[in-house]
């Protein structure tokens, strides 16, 4: 295994409430491996602050952020964002 990842939605499913708080604790475990975690926001202020906050967690944590929403956000406004931001 080279890595894991996490999604918010199946999590929820098992009846993780606090997806941060389970991420951290994950990362407890998780040290040396690449640790994927995904944004669950779908508005664009939202989807940026959630990516921020996860990102901070551990050095070895990769924010995945979807490129299609409810809301119809346009893919390229976010991936506009982060290519200027990160």
């Amino acid at each position: 295994i080279h890595g894991l990842t996490t999604n918010p939605t199946l999590r929820a499913k098992e009846g993780v409430k606090d997806y941060i708080g389970f991420c951290k604790e994950a990362l407890q475990i998780v040290k040396h491996k690449p640790f994927s975690v995904e944004v669950f926001a779908d508005d664009v202020d939202g989807i940026i602050k959630q990516a921020n906050r996860l990102a901070v967690l551990a050095e070895n944590v990769f924010v995945k952020v979807p490129i299609v929403s409810r809301m119809s956000i346009r893919p390229y406004l976010i991936v506009k964002w982060i290519g200027k931001n990160l």
